[in-house]
């Protein structure tokens, strides 16, 4: 059952009956009432072989006569429950999250963009602003409402610049809501804030930062790889990486397995850990053989190891068999048995650390 009784179509059509014949049409051009698409000053000019000067006083007399006409009083009910939208939402709302709304309340399934943004034009409580850099497209009572979202906007990108990585969605809507109180008074306000904001964006996993970040926006396979590590919190075969990248939907672009393999190698941020396994650097994770890794290992320890300590060491960095290891550790090229049953590093391997 809807909740705002409005017959929308038949209002339109009630209100554009009073108009000439000329500016009805450049009305339902330039708000897209009959195909849904809207046409700028210029073309509606060129049909009508007039200026688009001449397009714009056509279009600002003709709602001028609208907003007098009786047959707007039948748009009050739409106009009562916008309003409460708005006071609700701290004085603003996004436009197509608004016109979702009120297309419910209407008992619409699809919201009616062009016939909302018309009717609500015709309304002195309402201003619509266009997107700019910082804000979407959106209504609002008051203009200043738009200045204390961008203020409130401004304090929660510089908080999540200070924690400087993704946070959940509880983690947000808690910066949201302390700014929503010092700007608007009240904590619910945060929903909209996010709402309208341009820089603030989720990933597919549901963690929110600034949209500029890589792990908010990934833009090649290399970041989309990195946050689905970040994400699996452990290495991963790079045809399971592919995999998650796909399924992620970070975009229509299908990632091939060897795309993938071929990226992770050339970027520092992996680390190949095993046959076809990658994990992060960042997680301890160090490029190099086996070998290498234990020649490393050695020379940090700083002292002789057991076969045990090795073995585990070793397994915290490399995906690889038991084995493997062990058999480096016969190298005698390298490494060298102690009397007690240890191992450390030959000489002049120690020496060229």
């Amino acid at each position: 059952m809807p909740t705002v009784q409005l017959a929308i179509s038949k209002c339109i059509s009630e209100l554009l009956k009073g108009l000439a014949s000329r500016t009805r049409e450049v009305i339902e051009k330039r708000f897209g009432l009959k195909d849904g698409r809207r046409w700028t000053l210029e073309s509606i000019g060129q049909q009508f072989g007039i200026t688009r000067e001449r397009v714009r006083q056509i279009e600002a007399d003709g709602l001028r006569t609208l907003r007098r006409a009786e047959a707007l009083a039948k748009a009050a009910p739409l106009f009562a429950f916008t309003e409460d939208i708005l006071k609700r939402s701290g004085g603003l709302r996004e436009e197509g999250k608004l016109y979702e709304e009120l297309s419910g309340a209407l008992g619409e399934k699809k919201p009616l963009k062009q016939e909302l943004a018309f009717l609500l034009t015709l309304s002195e409580k309402f201003s619509r602003l266009p997107e700019e850099d910082d804000v979407k497209s959106l209504w609002c009572l008051e203009k200043q409402a738009v200045g204390k979202a961008r203020d409130a906007l401004k304090n929660v990108e510089k908080e999540l610049n200070r924690v400087g990585a993704p946070v959940a969605a509880s983690g947000l809507e808690e910066i949201l809501s302390a700014q929503a109180k010092v700007f608007f008074g009240s904590p619910n306000v945060g929903r909209g804030l996010l709402e309208v904001s341009t820089r603030i964006a989720a990933n597919p996993f549901g963690e929110y930062g600034l949209k500029q970040w890589s792990v908010i926006t990934p833009r090649g396979v290399r970041d989309k790889a990195y946050l689905v590590l970040k994400k699996e919190g452990k290495p991963l075969h790079f045809r399971m990486v592919s995999e998650r990248i796909n399924a992620a939907g970070f975009s229509n672009r299908k990632a091939h397995p060897q795309t993938v393999h071929n990226e992770l190698i050339k970027d520092q941020r992996f680390v190949l850990v095993g046959r076809g396994m990658y994990g992060l650097k960042e997680w301890g994770y160090e490029p190099g053989t086996v070998r290498e890794v234990m020649l490393t290992l050695f020379k940090k320890a700083q002292k002789p190891l057991t076969r045990e300590e090795v073995l585990s060491r070793v397994l915290e960095k490399r995906f690889v068999k038991e084995n493997t290891i062990l058999l480096n550790l016969q190298n005698r090229k390298y490494f060298l048995r102690t009397a007690d049953g240890r191992y450390t590093l030959k000489v002049g391997v120690r020496e060229e650390a």
